[in-house]
């Protein structure tokens, strides 16, 4: 499906500039071309296996925002794309020191070490929506993630944020709400079957419709089918 194909009335799916890979590939670039591989630059700036802290800092700072339900709803999500690529860009040098770019971190993990190093300055509690242990493409497990964006878009309401924290397997992207309508960004490399570039996304509910949401749930089930999740994997949707 590509992108002409999928942004329609209901959804609007905006590749972002960037993604965590960015910065590892810009000096591969680099070094590629002969220009010395700077070390430095890479401990900084590496976003690699750091979804569930940019998930977590970009809920942090929309929940902090008080001007995003006040804005036209282009203008809201041109600031939710400008916000995400920011702390792609920008916030990795700030909680680098603190985590292991080996490894994986779930949100909670992510929330504790960002408090630590002072990205963000408020205790979170986040509350699970999915406590079942069906499989995410078990029909339950479907229906599951189906109800908890629900859930989280009535929370949201006429004039909220609302966020999520989802998590399949290695893969921990942001869902949320804003007076009603879904979004979703996801930081990892998104190929073009997907409907990426390669780099992030952003995808955006154009309505408060029942298939603007099951659109975006949709693609994420796909999205994740074509990143070798397995079937057998769990699934979280932690509310911020």
């Amino acid at each position: 499906m590509s992108l002409e194909q999928t942004n329609s009335k209901h959804v609007r799916v905006v590749p972002l500039s960037v993604s965590q890979n960015t910065a590892l590939e810009r000096l591969d670039n680099d070094f590629a071309v002969g220009i010395p591989f700077n070390y430095e630059e890479l401990f900084d700036n590496n976003a690699v296996n750091a979804c569930a802290f940019i998930s977590v800092t970009l809920a942090h700072l929309l929940l902090s925002d008080t001007e995003l339900t006040n804005i036209l709803q282009h203008a809201m999500q041109d600031k939710i794309i400008e916000t995400a690529e920011q702390v792609i860009n920008d916030f990795p040098r700030y909680f680098n020191m603190l985590r292991d770019p080996d490894r994986t971190y779930d949100a909670q993990e992510a929330c504790q070490i960002l408090q630590k190093a002072g990205v963000i300055n408020k205790l979170y509690d986040l509350t699970e929506e999915i406590i079942s242990s069906s499989c995410v493409f078990s029909t339950n497990g479907e229906e599951l993630l189906r109800n908890a964006i629900l859930n989280l878009q009535r929370q949201s309401g006429d004039s909220k944020v609302s966020v999520a924290i989802y998590t399949c397997g290695k893969y921990v992207l942001l869902i949320g709400c804003v007076a009603g309508k879904v979004f979703l960004v996801d930081s990892h490399p998104v190929v073009e079957k997907a409907c990426g570039e390669k780099t992030g996304v952003a995808i955006f509910s154009e309505g408060h419709a029942s298939e603007c949401h099951e659109f975006i749930r949709k693609w994420l089930v796909k999205r994740l089918k074509r990143s070798g999740v397995t079937g057998g994997s769990m699934q979280s949707f932690a509310i911020m």
